[in-house]
């Protein structure tokens, strides 16, 4: 026996469409490729690694290098880093008794793009040497333009190769 019935059913669709999306990637796969692209170890010699961060997102700007443990630098380091501060450049100083070659070699490693360093002439003639991390070129800059010229280095307003062009050029020593 067969019978049919005429029913009205109602059905209620509920769609979902996620707002969330989950890459098969997260943040520290990102950083570690930023890592490898920046890294590089310096030509003859295996051991320097550099980290070479562009200026705009190198975590620390300027490193502020005396050459040695004196007394008579202190006030100018200080001094040095309070003006970056102000001007808001992330800036570490090294201070300790090792060769300023090995101080660049720690910066280098962190990824610092411009060292500074006060040497025994900086009290005599208020200059100070302005190191750029990739090339090793050097310039000597008075201590009263050094913050501006920082500025512009890391804002991306000044090219180093500029820069020769105004102020002396260092020849580096063999061991930096």
């Amino acid at each position: 026996m067969w019978s049919a019935n005429k029913v009205t059913k109602t059905f209620l669709e509920e769609k979902f469409v996620p707002s969330v999306i989950e890459p098969s990637f997260g943040v520290g796969r990102l950083l570690t490729a930023v890592f490898e692209h920046t890294f590089y170890a310096r030509e003859g010699d295996e051991k320097r690694g550099v980290m070479a961060f562009p200026a705009a997102i190198a975590p620390i700007k300027v490193a502020v290098l005396p050459l040695s443990t004196a007394k008579e630098f202190t006030p100018i380091m200080l001094s040095l880093e309070r003006d970056l501060r102000a001007r808001g450049i992330a800036c570490k100083s090294d201070a300790s008794s090792v060769a300023i070659g090995r101080k660049y070699a720690r910066v280098d490693e962190l990824g610092v793009p411009f060292g500074v360093t006060i040497d025994f002439e900086t009290a005599g003639d208020q200059c100070v040497t302005v190191r750029e991390r990739d090339s090793c070129a050097q310039l000597r800059v008075p201590l009263a333009k050094v913050v501006a010229v920082l500025d512009d280095l890391v804002a991306g307003r000044a090219a180093w190769a500029d820069l020769t062009k105004v102020f002396t050029v260092v020849e580096a020593k063999k061991d930096e």
